[in-house]
């Protein structure tokens, strides 16, 4: 079975939480199931944003360890979450909330991912945090087997030298006599490094008697100089005592000219390199082999180039995503102000830059469906799924798009294809209730509202058309407690006020029925329906245009 990386992101203030979750994953990572890494490793003086990068890049799950502080923390939504909407939206990585303690997250952009437990209750709320604490490791624990089982899950590989632990000598003179016979318990170790590696810097695993550390390597670092590794307590084996740590950097390789004019070549290689990524990703086989030739000419060996490439090639993927990243928040901006063809718009300009986006695909095709554009808006949400066939959202809103059509049978497959991948959506139980009632099929309809709300109780909509299917059921009492439900979860809901004015016309209330369709008139203005059924109730009450009407 293949190991997959978990990153969990949290706030400092959850310490004690995210330990708790981390012994809950014991089992997972004795059975070398996962492996994790969190925010917290990192340590002052490391270059920790480089640090978390590498570990949010190699992750196949990703935790964010959702409380107060860690949703008012600009730096844990800067970085790391929006590094891991990246990894989701590019199918590289899942992303799952933990809710630890009660908090507004349920919006964008991470509304749309499920949450665990997933009854949504957070683990400071429950009774028993252990039983908390097993329901969030078991859904872990499904979504691991998830990755395993996918063809889209690799784990990282291994490219760099950091991951080949060094057998390490010491530098002869390491352990001078000090006056009063004390010996200096310092340590030199030679350190081999190619030329790439001195021009560009790396990161390497020093194998040590007492266990191994890693080491980053800064660019332009000369052979000859010395690197002090934090962290005292490493063991000299010369003097069997315990003291500071030192890395003495030399060239392994020669070269014909100067150190200096082979490195300066290598940067000549890198502009070029960068100035053709930036007109085409991926590289042409035209190109490749103009850089080829470039390397020929420059006499630059293949073992430096492509470790350059590599360097390169992932700081320019880097600054690609982040435009894609800028584009889609726009777009996702536009789209929530209903300004849709402004949003396809720039939808389309992040898929120029990566047409393997399932975030972009998706949310072009909400754009489109906001323009009448069902065809075209399908056709978005089918290319996503083309890209990652398991993303459950893009099956929900392929449903809504065929809904729409009047394709009901082809929308609940949708709808269902949706709920297989995660049976806690409560969004896709709740658009499937919509397509069973447009059936007729009031009982299915039903249980589909009632699931969803299970799942989450705050789905305005959900009760809302619970009341309405209850409603056509003849069960006035307990729409009306629905649709009263829905509004005091959201009170401009138009729909939701017209439809329990009609509720309580059934049960002969028509002063609380026409004060309940002035709202619904207020909130949307534009509608007839709410306009005649307004104008019914009052003349009813006048007495005279109520008998006329049948009333």
């Amino acid at each position: 079975m293949k190991s997959i990386e978990v990153f969990i992101s949290y706030h400092q203030k959850d310490e004690e939480l995210r330990e708790e979750l981390e012994k809950h994953l014991a089992t997972l990572v004795r059975e070398q199931t996962i492996t994790s890494w969190h925010n917290g490793k990192t340590v002052a003086g490391q270059e920790s944003q480089n640090e978390i990068n590498k570990y949010l890049k190699r992750a196949g799950l990703i935790l964010l360890l959702v409380s107060p502080d860690f949703i008012a923390s600009d730096s844990h939504w800067t970085l790391e979450v929006t590094r891991a909407l990246e990894q989701n939206a590019a199918g590289k990585a899942r992303v799952i909330p933990v809710l630890l303690r009660p908090t507004d997250w349920d919006n964008p952009p991470i509304d749309k991912l499920s949450p665990l437990p997933s009854n949504r209750k957070p683990i400071t709320k429950w009774d028993d945090r252990d039983e908390a604490f097993l329901e969030v490791v078991k859904g872990i624990r499904q979504e691991v087997e998830r990755l395993v089982a996918s063809s889209n899950y690799l784990p990282p590989k291994d490219s760099s030298a950091n991951q080949k632990p060094l057998a390490l000598k010491p530098v002869t003179d390491n352990a001078p006599s000090q006056p009063g016979n004390q010996v200096e318990t310092d340590l030199t170790l030679e350190l081999p490094l190619s030329i790439a590696e001195l021009t560009y810097g790396t990161e390497k695993k020093i194998a040590l008697d007492d266990g191994s550390i890693t080491v980053t390597v800064p660019s332009g670092f000369s052979p000859g100089k010395k690197l002090r590794i934090r962290g005292k307590g490493k063991l000299n084996p010369i003097t069997n005592q315990r003291g500071d740590l030192y890395l003495k950097v030399v060239s392994v390789q020669k070269v014909e000219v100067s150190l200096e004019d082979y490195q300066q070549k290598l940067r000549q290689y890198e502009q070029k390199l960068i100035e053709i990524l930036q007109w085409e990703y991926p590289l042409s086989n035209h190109s490749r082999e103009g850089l080829k030739n470039y390397q020929q000419m420059l006499k630059l060996r293949d073992e430096d180039v492509t470790q350059l490439e590599e360097q390169v090639t992932a700081q320019e993927q880097e600054k690609r995503q982040d435009k894609v990243t800028s584009l889609i928040n726009e777009a996702d901006r536009l789209r929530e102000a209903k300004k849709f063809e402004e949003a396809a718009i720039k939808y389309k300009a992040a898929l120029r830059l990566d047409p393997n986006s399932i975030i972009a695909h998706n949310n072009l095709g909400i754009a489109l469906k906001g323009q009448g554009k069902l065809e075209e808006a399908i056709a978005a949400y089918q290319r996503a799924l083309q890209i990652d066939p398991n993303y459950a959202i893009a099956h929900s809103n392929l449903g809504l798009a065929l809904s729409a059509q009047g394709k009901l049978e082809e929308a609940i497959a949708a709808y269902q294809r949706a709920l297989q991948i995660d049976p806690n959506f409560a969004n896709a139980h709740s658009n499937l209730g919509i397509a069973l009632h447009s059936q007729g099929k009031l009982e299915q309809a039903i249980a589909a509202y009632q699931r969803a709300l299970q799942i989450d109780p705050n789905i305005a909509i959900a009760h809302s058309n619970l009341g309405l299917a209850l409603y056509d059921q003849g069960k006035l009492e307990q729409a009306i407690a629905a649709y009263q439900r829905a509004l005091q979860i959201d009170q401009n809901i138009a729909n939701a006020h017209n439809n329990l004015g009609i509720a309580l016309k059934g049960q002969g209330k028509l002063e609380q029925a026409i004060a309940e369709l002035e709202i619904a008139v207020r909130l949307d203005p534009s509608s007839t329906l709410f306009r005649k059924n307004l104008e019914i109730y009052r003349n009813e009450k006048k007495g005279f245009w109520g008998r006329l009407f049948g009333e």
